[in-house]
């Protein structure tokens, strides 16, 4: 197959596709389309590109934080069960298993 370096949008409609968020946080595509291309902008861009990146770390961490917490909460409410003889329990069957299905014939 014969690589053109282009994508298929723009292969069929004749210009680059362009996502909405593109413009209310401007990408460098944008800039250069628009001819925003001057010292400021770029610096301004990489800023907001710096803030968006420090969001991500601080939602990641805060998720592992929430993640670490629930699982404490759910290991301090483990209750160890004790079995004696002829008592009655679930016998789980996992000849199911091997034949995922609802509702299907075994």
């Amino acid at each position: 197959m014969l690589n053109l370096g282009q994508t298929p949008f723009r292969l069929v409609y004749g210009v680059e596709s362009i996502m909405a968020m593109e413009y209310v946080i401007l990408s460098l595509r944008i800039a250069a389309l628009t001819g925003m291309m001057d010292r400021g902008a770029v610096e301004e861009m990489l800023a907001q590109l710096d803030e968006i990146e420090e969001e991500i770390f601080l939602a990641r961490f805060h998720q592992q934080v929430q993640k670490q917490h629930e699982k404490a909460w759910h290991d301090r409410h483990i209750q160890l069960q004790t079995f004696k003889v002829n008592d009655m329990v679930l016998l789980y069957d996992s000849k199911f298993d091997k034949f995922p299905g609802k509702f299907r014939m075994h």
